[in-house]
């Protein structure tokens, strides 16, 4: 599953495109950056 990106980090443009490697990876068609996003499970409630 791959989820939508809004902005790209780097520069704050739209212009995002997802790649197919390495898996869960976007790119700015802007500033040319690539990155990668990994969903990270939240904690559980009650937990410090």
């Amino acid at each position: 599953m791959r989820l939508a990106l809004q902005y790209c980090p780097y520069c704050g443009e739209q212009d995002l495109h997802p790649r197919e490697d390495p898996e869960g990876a976007w790119e700015c068609a802007d500033c040319r950056s690539t990155f990668v996003v990994t969903a990270v499970p939240a904690p559980a409630r009650g937990s410090a």
